[in-house]
């Protein structure tokens, strides 16, 4: 299970955000992975800031379904805290890693119905790469800005209006 490796002080202990990544099976790593990072880098540089910071993130990786290790696209496996029905601590920050293009790991009703009950909740909610389909799907992205996602080009060749 990923935690991050930075002890909390105590006076931040109570004004812990936590950040989401919700992965999918078969998504690709660098989605997971490129948003870990740059929590995990304002995390380690907070106190660099020059300014009071009051509060730290506590990054948490869920998986999409029941299982806690997810395998990925090329080939490797990750161990989650469990699923995203499991979550009991207020979400900051929602990430949807992209998704397998594959049918059977198409989202479920269930997981978009959580997802739009959640957009009311979290401060912010956001998508890596194929994760924006998820999004939409659960109906997040009506009436909002152009977008444009490249790994899909194949399929939009211009930008799509949601």
């Amino acid at each position: 299970m990923y935690r991050n490796t930075i002890s909390i002080p105590m006076e931040t202990q109570k004004n812990i955000r936590h950040i989401v990544i919700l992965v999918s099976p078969y998504s690709t790593l660098l989605d997971m992975c490129g948003p870990m990072d740059v929590f995990q880098k304002a995390i380690e540089n907070m106190d660099k800031t020059g300014q009071p910071v009051n509060f730290t993130y506590q990054l948490h990786v869920v998986s999409t379904n029941r299982i806690k290790t997810i395998p990925m696209s090329a080939g490797l496996s990750i161990h989650s805290e469990g699923s995203y029905k499991k979550i009991s601590y207020p979400i900051d920050a929602l990430i949807v890693a992209g998704r397998s293009p594959r049918k059977e790991y198409l989202p479920e009703v269930a997981l978009l119905n959580w997802l739009k009950e959640q957009a009311g909740k979290v401060r912010r909610i956001c998508s890596v790469c194929a994760g924006a389909f998820v999004l939409a799907d659960a109906g997040i992205l009506c009436n909002k800005k152009q977008l444009r996602i490249g790994c899909f080009a194949n399929i939009w060749h211009k930008p799509i209006r949601i």
